[in-house]
C-alpha cells in the first residue's frame, strides 16, 4: 500500500511540475529510445553471502522529455546474473540468479551546454529466478522502487551518450533482500 501511495505521489508531482514548466516545453520536448550495456553487482542484504560477479547486462529504454528538466522513461532489462559462493565438486558452477525488470521512472535533469546530469526515481516489476545446487529453478516476482543518477552527454542534436548508476531491490524465495547496482553506458536517439 505504501508503494502505491508513493507511486501516486510521484505521478502527481510529475504532472504538477510539467504544468509549471509548460511555457518552456516548445524547444525541449521530444521522444527518445536507446540501449545501454552495463555491469551488475548484487549482494544479499541479510546474509552478505555471495560474491560480486562481473556479467554484461543489456537494457532497453525509451521515454519522453516533457521539458528541459523533466522526463518520463520506461526500461526493460534481462539476464542480470550473479553467482553466489565458490564453485566446488558438489556445486561446480555455484548458484545462479537471474532477473528481469520492467519499469517506469521520473527523471529530473539539470542541463548545462552539452552535459546534462540527472537523477531518477521509479517503480519496477521484477522476476527473480534462482537455481541452487542443481535444484529446479525457483521464481519470485514482485514490484519495488528503484533510483539512479547519471549524466547525458550530447554528441549532436539527435544522439546522446549516457552514463548511469542505478539501484534495484529484489527478494529471493526465502524473502531475503537482494540489492543490485547496475552501472551502464549507453546511447539514446532523439526523435
Amino acid at each position: 500500500m505504501k508503494k502505491l501511495l508513493l507511486l501516486t505521489a510521484l505521478a502527481t508531482s510529475i504532472t504538477f511540475i510539467s504544468f509549471a514548466y509548460a511555457e518552456d516545453t516548445s524547444n525541449h520536448s521530444y521522444s527518445y529510445a536507446g540501449i545501454s550495456v552495463g555491469s551488475p553487482s548484487s549482494r544479499e542484504e541479510e546474509s552478505r553471502i555471495g560474491q560480486d560477479e562481473k556479467n554484461t547486462t543489456y537494457k532497453l529504454f525509451g521515454g519522453y522529455s516533457i521539458n528541459k528538466n523533466i522526463s518520463v522513461e520506461g526500461h526493460y532489462f534481462n539476464e542480470l546474473t550473479y553467482i553466489s559462493g565458490p564453485a566446488n565438486p558438489i556445486n561446480p558452477t555455484g548458484d545462479h540468479y537471474k532477473t528481469q525488470s520492467y519499469g517506469i521512472a521520473a527523471i529530473y535533469k539539470i542541463p548545462f551546454e552539452s552535459i546534462t546530469p540527472f537523477v531518477k526515481l521509479g517503480y519496477h516489476k521484477w522476476k527473480f529466478s534462482e537455481t541452487d545446487d542443481g535444484n529446479p529453478t525457483i521464481n519470485t516476482t514482485g514490484n519495488d522502487l528503484f533510483f539512479g543518477l547519471g549524466t547525458s552527454i550530447s554528441l549532436n542534436d539527435k544522439v546522446d551518450f549516457r552514463i548511469e548508476a542505478e539501484r534495484f531491490n529484489y527478494e529471493d524465495s526465502e524473502k531475503e533482500k537482494i540489492k543490485t547496482n547496475l552501472y551502464s553506458v549507453g546511447i539514446a536517439y532523439k526523435f
